[in-house]
């Protein structure tokens, strides 16, 4: 309600303030998709689907920069080689998604649990179920 009312309406604040600094994340929500997609299905799906071949830049990007700041002489992230791209796009010609779990993302610099390194460091996004959604018939949906 805030975002909408005071961007419509900002001579109801003193300083015609709007609150979006302090909730710059919701702000970078799109940016934050693209990241975990990029992240989660990306890695798999980009070297065999995509023209290029290899990683998704942005997670390429990420990844040797974290890998740098950690301290780590190269990044974590093995390259391809040209002849690992060639022989790796385009060696599938199906791409199936099972969906069993949706989840709330909220972005996050750490939470307790995380490794450094990580996938979830990486990634920055914190992935939780809502306790007000119903528990799956069996206990193993609810981690895919």
């Amino acid at each position: 309600m805030w975002d909408t009312y005071l961007h419509k309406h900002p001579k109801f604040t003193v300083d015609h303030s709007n609150g979006d600094v302090a909730a710059d994340s919701y702000h970078k929500y799109k940016q934050d998709i693209v990241l975990i997609n990029s992240i989660k299905v990306g890695l798999f799906a980009h070297p065999i689907y995509s023209e290029e071949g290899d990683y998704p830049s942005l997670v390429r990007k990420r990844i040797d920069d974290m890998s740098r700041n950690q301290g780590f002489a190269r990044s974590r992230l093995p390259s391809f080689t040209p002849e690992e791209v060639a022989m790796v796009r385009g060696s599938s010609d199906f791409f199936g998604i099972n969906h069993y779990t949706t989840y709330l993302m909220s972005n996050s610099s750490m939470e307790p649990g995380w490794t450094v390194p990580s996938v979830d460091h990486d990634t920055g996004v914190k992935i939780e179920q809502s306790k007000e959604w119903p528990i799956p018939g069996a206990e193993w949906l609810s981690w895919l």
